[in-house]
């Protein structure tokens, strides 16, 4: 009986690791996805200083690389929301397996938990 115990114990070690690795993936994603989104920040702040300044013809194409900018910008981060909605899947179901649901729990706090944030943080796509 106490070698079944110990690979229980092995098992639930191993599968812990695991939780941590893709938490620790998860995290880094996010922190790609907001040096991304302050990459995009800054050129958009750029191009409305430039076409500020240079208010004639030229501002047209300003305006067409903006509105380029901003459709591949909403294409990052709707490839960002993608990748860490799989990634946190993964979690939850490594987590159904661990003595503890930290993730699950805390989505359960979050929506039972009114709050009007909560409808302009999501990004639909």
């Amino acid at each position: 009986m106490a070698t079944n115990d110990k690979q229980d114990s092995v098992i639930t070690e191993i599968k812990l690791a695991q939780w941590q690795t893709c938490v620790e993936m998860a995290n880094a994603v996010s922190a790609r996805r907001d040096n991304l989104n302050n990459l995009f920040v800054t050129v958009n702040l750029a191009l409305a200083a430039a076409i500020s300044l240079v208010w004639d013809v030229k501002t047209i194409v300003l305006l067409a690389a903006g509105v380029i900018e901003c459709i591949i910008w909403g294409t990052f981060i709707i490839n960002y929301k993608n990748l860490n909605s799989a990634k946190f899947a993964v979690i939850t179901e490594l987590e159904k397996q661990l003595p503890v649901q930290p993730f699950m729990d805390e989505w359960k706090i979050v929506k039972e938990t009114p709050s009007n944030l909560w409808s302009f943080t999501m990004v639909s796509g």
